[in-house]
C-alpha cells in the first residue's frame, strides 16, 4: 500500500497516492491555493521528522533530495491533483 502516514500535534495525517484506496475514517484536507498547501507542508515538516521520511516512500516524491525539493514537488502534485 502506498501512502505516507505521520502524526502532527497528536493528529493522524495521511497522504495517499492517486489510484489507491482511501480510508473512510479520515477527514480530508482541501487546499484552495498554492500558499495554503505550501504553508501546510512546511508546518508538517517543521513539526514532524517522521513526516519527511514517510512522504519520501511515495514513488512520486521519492526522487526529492532536499526538503525544498520535497516541498516544491508536493505542492505541485497536490495542486495538479496528482496526489490525494
Amino acid at each position: 500500500m502506498l501512502f505516507a502516514q505521520y502524526y502532527v500535534d497528536g493528529k493522524q495525517h495521511e497522504v495517499i497516492q492517486k489510484g489507491f484506496p482511501k480510508r473512510n475514517a479520515l477527514k480530508y484536507r482541501y487546499f484552495y491555493n498554492e500558499k495554503e498547501c505550501r504553508d501546510y507542508i512546511q508546518d508538517v515538516l517543521k513539526k514532524s521528522w517522521y513526516a519527511k521520511e514517510s512522504l519520501l516512500k511515495l514513488p512520486l516524491l521519492s526522487h526529492c533530495d532536499s526538503q525544498e525539493s520535497l516541498e516544491n514537488t508536493f505542492v505541485k502534485l497536490v495542486m495538479k491533483k496528482n496526489l490525494r
